[in-house]
């Protein structure tokens, strides 16, 4: 019964251990989102400004698509705007900007309030995501308005 007992502890820790995200690699960018209005009506269109500052030790291994986001105050995504860069992520030089914009018509969605918008870079085959330079909410989603 001892065993038992330790085995399913030790199941529970390596489990935890591995939910949680370590990031050891360093950022790639520093994403930054301008929005053209603080508040935006089902069907509007919203203007969004993108902006990756790369890092000047930055390497990137391939092309990335980047994940939008637009998350309620219970975490629920309400919407998502997943799109391709204007620039493939593999042609990003280190120190330079990447700036790009976006016109989306919010979706007919009920909600009214507050959101705030998450972002990243992912591989479409969904095998990775990269590290950025922003307040990380988990598994490489990180926070940007």
């Amino acid at each position: 019964m001892k065993h038992t007992v330790l085995v399913a502890c030790a199941l529970l820790v390596a489990v935890a251990a591995c939910s949680r995200h370590e990031t050891s690699a360093p950022p790639v960018a520093k994403p930054t989102l301008t929005l053209n209005k603080d508040r935006a009506a089902i069907g509007s269109p919203l203007k969004m400004r993108y902006a990756f500052d790369v890092a000047g030790n930055a390497t990137i291994d391939g092309d990335y698509a980047v994940f939008v986001h637009i998350v309620g105050p219970d975490g629920e995504t309400l919407w998502q705007d997943d799109h391709a860069p204007t620039v493939p992520t593999s042609q990003w030089k280190p120190g330079q900007k990447i700036e790009y914009e976006r016109t989306v018509f919010v979706p007919n969605y009920p909600y009214i309030g507050d959101a705030t918008i998450r972002m990243g870079l992912y591989k479409v085959d969904g095998a990775r995501r990269l590290p950025l330079d922003a307040p990380e909410v988990g598994l490489q989603e990180y926070e940007v308005a």
